[in-house]
């Protein structure tokens, strides 16, 4: 028998929400950093698991809504901030502004106009990458399988400790398309390289948070994922 929906769950849902925005607001933090301050405030109210569960539904929330935005990591920060301000362009293309300026002198000295200098630089940015005909597609797969491990580690590095780390937290910030991030998923779930957590009751799930689980052919939808050991 299906329990009714708890009121005072549903009115700490909502202040957790609150609160998200406004510790975020003061300075960026971390998923971790979120979840432990909140924790420390309400743990009187419910349980830790269920707090932990809320905050990282609020997170995609807000994040969805762009009420929220992540924030790379940069120099000694070697996790995903959150903050109530997009990330500033500036503070990650420092590093290669040095050599970036000095190049354009090089080609000003050359007679090269700057508004030619950033048209390329602007078609360097946009332009897609083309794949060889030729390439194995296996290899494909493979750097695909590579590069969403590094991503799920730098969304949650404590995922080596097998943590459970959130489907929609990866592809919310992972700037690829759905239909490639989902083969990826699948295909190192197969190569037994992660291990896909089931949402038990997904017909309770609105389509628009369905939407950014994972679904298979058979009707499952899956929340989060673990990373195996080797």
């Amino acid at each position: 028998i299906m329990k009714p929906p708890n009121p005072k769950h549903h009115d700490l849902f909502d202040c957790l929400r609150q609160k998200t925005v406004e510790i975020v607001a003061d300075h960026p933090l971390t998923k971790t950093e979120i979840i432990k301050c909140l924790k420390q405030r309400y743990r009187s109210e419910c349980s830790d698991d269920i707090i932990t569960g809320m905050i990282n539904k609020i997170i995609h929330q807000l994040v969805s809504k762009k009420q929220l935005f992540i924030l790379p990591p940069f120099g000694h920060q070697k996790q995903v901030r959150y903050s109530t301000i997009p990330p500033n362009p500036n503070i990650y293309l420092k590093k290669i502004e040095t050599e970036l300026t000095r190049i354009i002198q090089k080609l000003h000295d050359s007679g090269i106009s700057s508004h030619a200098i950033m048209n390329s630089l602007s078609d360097m940015i946009l332009k897609k990458p083309q794949k060889s005909c030729r390439s194995n597609p296996l290899n494909g797969l493979e750097e695909l399988d590579h590069e969403m491990i590094k991503h799920i580690l730098m969304v949650e590095p404590a995922a080596r400790q097998q943590v459970l780390v959130s489907i929609p937290d990866i592809r919310s910030s992972m700037n690829i398309p759905d239909p490639i991030f989902d083969q990826t998923l699948f295909h190192l779930a197969k190569n037994e390289k992660i291990f896909l957590h089931r949402h038990v009751h997904p017909s309770q799930m609105e389509e628009s948070e369905r939407k950014q689980m994972l679904s298979d052919d058979m009707g499952n939808v899956f929340i989060g994922l673990v990373l195996r050991k080797n």
